[in-house]
């Protein structure tokens, strides 16, 4: 059984989404790896009391650099059944959830790694979905709330990363 690890402030929830992946991927990894991890990604948030984090870009740079040999990924705009899919084929995703609220009332992105799904599809296993737990059961309709969308009636969609094991 994999040990993930959680978030311990309140902005790194990119790199420790790419350390749960890699750990995913049976790599052997720990928040030793954290300080790397924050470089490559840009996420200096210790230094920059402006800072909100990481951007899309950057998460798909530091997934890109560390998961060399390691996963393949492919970035898209997912649908929960899409996302689902891919959990029954014994993938992972790393998502970004839009409209989060921060500590400081700030709507925000929140980046997690789902790692598995029900056999009925109603529930996901979510690795760092709420600061200061691990991994925890979320509810299919929970889970699609958190979208971008541009468009009212547009499909829910969430930025995904699908990581396959090479």
């Amino acid at each position: 059984m994999v040990r993930y690890t959680r978030q311990h402030d309140e902005y790194t929830c990119g790199p420790i989404a790419i350390l749960n992946a890699l750990k995913w991927a049976g790599k052997n990894v720990s928040l030793k790896n954290l300080k790397y991890l924050k470089r490559i990604t840009k996420c200096q948030c210790d230094s920059d009391p402006q800072c909100s984090g990481m951007a899309d870009k950057d998460m798909n740079l530091g997934l890109k650099r560390v998961g060399k040999g390691i996963f393949r990924t492919n970035r898209i705009r997912a649908g929960i059944k899409d996302i689902e899919k891919h959990l029954k084929n014994r993938g992972a995703v790393l998502a970004n959830l839009e409209g989060i609220f921060d500590r400081k009332n700030i709507i925000t992105g929140h980046y997690v790694l789902v790692v598995g799904v029900s056999n009925s599809g109603k529930t996901f296993k979510v690795v760092n979905f709420t600061y200061g737990e691990t991994i925890e059961s979320i509810r299919r309709n929970t889970l699609t709330k958190y979208r971008r969308s541009r468009f009212r009636f547009a499909r829910p969609l969430l930025m995904a990363w699908f990581l396959i094991q090479i």
